[in-house]
């Protein structure tokens, strides 16, 4: 399933993991050109979870979004970089936020990675930095790291703060 059109303008909107139509449930896999276009509050996308393509001209005219929220993956894949990548040839993400529960980054030959990105002011990962060094990250260019400018992660308080001298623990 798609989506074609949205007709609400909110600073933040989540894209559904599936529509119903006729009493059939679809799963949300692609956004279409103008979809969003004009709309102006919009500063946040949070993707379906399932979502593998985002079309050209899909965000026209959305000039203050700036912000990608990726919900709770247990394992982000060539789809999920390459409708990043997607978005990111359609708007300017400053901003990634990645929640927990991610094990790990895969990348299959032919596909995508992160290296394919421009830079992105800050990526906040909704876990520790212990949390962060267990995931399983199979590629350099998958390592979503290597085109953030600021990496921000959670203390123990529940707090961002930005990781620049990182220390591990002896459990990871």
């Amino acid at each position: 399933a798609w989506i074609s059109s949205c007709n609400i303008d909110e600073e933040e909107i989540a894209i559904p993991d599936y529509i119903s139509s006729n009493g059939k449930v679809f799963v949300v896999k692609t956004i279409l050109m103008n979809s969003f276009v004009d709309k102006h509050n919009l500063q946040t996308i949070i993707p379906s979870k399932y979502l593998l393509s985002v079309n050209y001209a899909a965000f026209v005219h959305c000039n203050n979004l700036n912000t990608v929220k990726l919900r709770e993956f247990t394992s982000l894949s060539n789809d999920t970089i390459s409708y990043l990548d997607e978005l990111y040839d359609r708007m300017t993400i400053k901003t990634l936020i990645i929640e927990g529960g991610l094990n790990e980054i895969t990348f299959q030959f032919g596909g995508i990675g992160f290296s394919s990105l421009d830079i992105i002011e800050n990526l906040y990962f909704k876990g520790t930095i212990n949390d962060w060094a267990k995931i399983k990250i199979n590629s350099a260019s998958v390592n979503p790291l290597i085109c953030c400018k600021k990496f921000y992660v959670l203390d123990d308080n529940g707090e961002f703060y930005e990781a620049t001298n990182i220390v591990l623990d002896e459990t990871v």
